[in-house]
């Protein structure tokens, strides 16, 4: 697992495991619920999930009640099943 960021919100130098540049920025920029699902296929926790999410958010801003949202969603995800969707993309993306 590698989480780099040279900037607050470069998308060209942001790596998030093996995935693609491209979707990791199309999660962290239009689609939250994405960011939870490979946060937690990863094994991190919420507080770094949520400081991924506010990389993404307008103004680097989200409101109290989409966190708490955002947490019930992150907490409800099966490590499990999301290591093996995981997996899945990588070994797609490999072929």
């Amino acid at each position: 697992m590698c989480v780099r960021l040279c900037s607050p919100f470069d998308f060209t130098s942001v790596t998030l495991c093996s995935l693609p540049v491209d979707v990791v920025e199309r999660a962290l920029v239009h689609n939250r619920e994405m960011v939870l699902v490979l946060a937690k296929a990863i094994g991190l926790q919420w507080e770094t999930a949520m400081a991924l999410l506010f990389l993404g958010a307008k103004e680097y801003r989200i409101g109290e009640r989409d966190r708490a949202e955002m947490r019930r969603k992150f907490r409800r995800l099966d490590p499990e099943h999301l290591a093996a969707f995981y997996e899945y993309i990588n070994r797609a993306r490999t072929r």
